[in-house]
């Protein structure tokens, strides 16, 4: 068993040499968590990426409106990532939606770029 250690925001592993290893990002995409902690750092889209890895987060229409032209693409890349399915259980209080309104507005806004 690897011991872990808690701060206020992050856990971090600790293995048997006592090398403390980054907490681990993921993001939620069509109820897969995929681990991207080797991306977060090259995501072209810079730091938007650690919104979405925060716990509770659901990166599914964030990523599906800001890459919708690109869909094909970021499937592949999905793909090269570890996931493991999203046990609700995982996260009491539910998927947080605080990115609701952000999310209408975007939709609102391609659909008059669109039309």
């Amino acid at each position: 068993m690897v011991p872990q250690y808690q701060t206020s925001s992050h856990s971090f592993d600790v293995n048997a040499d006592n090398d403390i290893k980054p907490p681990k990002s993921e993001i939620l995409y069509e109820g897969y968590l995929y681990d991207v902690t080797s991306f977060m750092s090259r995501h072209p889209g810079g730091n938007i990426i650690r919104f979405y890895a925060q716990p509770g987060e659901d990166a599914t229409l964030a990523i599906q409106q800001f890459h919708y032209r690109s869909m094909n693409k970021i499937l592949k890349i999905l793909k090269t990532f570890p996931k493991r399915t999203f046990q609700p259980s995982e996260n009491e209080n539910g998927i947080k939606m605080r990115q609701a309104s952000f999310n209408k507005n975007f939709n609102r806004v391609l659909l008059n770029i669109l039309s």
